[in-house]
């Protein structure tokens, strides 16, 4: 019972895994964006009540709903992807790492947008 049990708990893991890297990647995105928000704005300082709302709130904000946002449509993007391609191999591969980056990309991006529509609604 120790063998199967450990398994099902590398499994559990591993399905764990890439959500909270999504979850991490769009807190970081977050925090990234409000720096620059914040640094470029003359108006605004970092050490302020609005600050720390922005980046408390908005970091657990981003981290619940951006990230397993990502997870969510690359997950789907892969499984599509997967159901088309007769033969995998190395440009099956490939052509899932670009889509990977892609949406990498455009969660940033989202991330981005997010944060500068909550920052120009603070003041």
């Amino acid at each position: 019972m120790d063998a199967s049990s450990s398994r099902d708990k590398a499994i559990a893991r591993r399905k764990k895994e890439p959500k909270d890297k999504a979850a991490w990647c769009a807190c970081l995105a977050w925090v990234r964006c409000g720096v620059y928000l914040f640094a470029s704005s003359p108006a605004v300082s970092f050490f302020s009540v609005d600050a720390l709302l922005f980046f408390l709130v908005g970091t657990f904000a981003a981290s619940l709903t951006i990230g397993p946002a990502s997870y969510f449509i690359r997950r789907s993007i892969i499984r599509l992807v997967v159901r088309q391609v007769r033969s995998p191999g190395p440009k099956a591969s490939a052509f899932i790492g670009a889509i990977g980056q892609m949406l990498l990309i455009a969660e940033v991006w989202v991330a981005y947008l997010a944060a500068r529509l909550v920052f120009n609604t603070m003041g």
